[in-house]
């Protein structure tokens, strides 16, 4: 077996929480959810969300997936999904799912001091955005 990089980013488990109810997954998410876990589900579809991604039979060092997930996942993925086109939900699913959770999180009570920065710096997104997504009603009960 080939030694592989590390995909060099690190992944948030309590932002992709979500991908465990089997209730708000689409079929594909479900199946990769059991493949790669929630974690590396989430990271695939906000990188490539709502792309057609061809699974090769076998994953080469260079390949897009094996850079994105790192070589050991990528290959189970290709062992599942060999040879195979994936049609992956849109981005902005995996938006919602994010905003949902940050919402929750707002919301739980658990965190002191300026919840929009600790937010902010959990998720990636500045101060404003996260202000912005917890005034959101318009979808907010979605999942």
């Amino acid at each position: 077996m080939a030694h592989w990089p590390s995909p060099g980013t690190a992944i948030d488990n309590e932002k992709v929480n979500a991908f465990k109810g089997g209730c708000i997954l689409p079929n594909l998410l479900q199946e990769m959810t059991n493949v790669l876990g929630a974690a590396l589900t989430c990271k695939l579809g906000q990188s490539m969300g709502g792309a057609r991604v061809y699974v090769p039979k076998k994953i080469q060092a260079d390949d897009p997936l094996a850079l994105l997930l790192g070589g050991q996942d990528a290959e189970r993925l290709c062992a599942h999904y060999a040879g195979t086109v994936l049609d992956l939900p849109g981005k902005y699913f995996f938006r919602a799912v994010r905003n949902h959770h940050l919402r929750q999180d707002y919301h739980s009570g658990t965190l002191t001091g300026s919840r929009a920065d600790q937010l902010a710096l959990k998720y990636g997104l500045s101060r404003r955005q996260v202000l912005n997504v917890v005034r959101q009603t318009q979808g907010a009960n979605a999942f």
